[in-house]
């Protein structure tokens, strides 16, 4: 009876060795779909945190003028429903484009150039400007890039006036 036992002992290890190559090759291959799987899952993440991104660097951009439209918390609503993790890659990036189509579509109309008759006049425009981006604008980040916009904007503008 010992000998049976042993005897079928060693038949299940020769069987278990004969397929053990097979095994591991299931288990890496396995192991290889699980990491693309979740290589896709982290690609699919960025793409989304990229577009929820780039959605709110423009409404920042814009904030000052838009904000009466579209408010940060309406920004916020859009990208907790439409923008969410919940959302595939592709639907995330395509509500995004919506969101910043609508943004972009308040400046289709052509502003008039600003003209100024004397660096004074310019000079004051723009620290009126300065004032309503300090008095009104509450994120600091969102503060700081729209004074940033403003100040290279008047440089631009001034340089302009100097070539005249």
């Amino acid at each position: 009876m010992a000998r049976r036992q042993a005897r079928e002992t060693l038949l299940r290890n020769e069987q278990e060795e004969r397929l053990r190559p097979e095994r591991e090759r299931r288990e890496r291959e396995q192991q290889a779909a699980a990491k693309r799987q979740a290589e896709l899952e982290r690609e699919q993440q960025l793409r989304r945190e990229r577009a929820r991104f780039e959605t709110r660097l423009l409404y920042d951009r814009y904030a000052v003028d838009i904000k009466a439209s579209i408010s940060r918390a309406r920004l916020d609503q859009y990208l907790q429903n439409e923008l969410s993790d919940q959302h595939s890659a592709e639907d995330v990036e395509s509500a995004a484009e919506r969101v910043q189509r609508m943004i972009l579509d308040f400046f289709e109309q052509p502003v008039p150039a600003l003209r100024f008759e004397t660096t004074e006049e310019l000079r004051l425009f723009y620290a009126e400007q300065r004032q309503h981006i300090t008095n009104t604008v509450e994120d600091l980040e969102t503060k700081a890039s729209l004074l940033a916009d403003l100040n290279w904007e008047e440089m631009q503008t001034l340089r302009e006036m100097k070539l005249q």
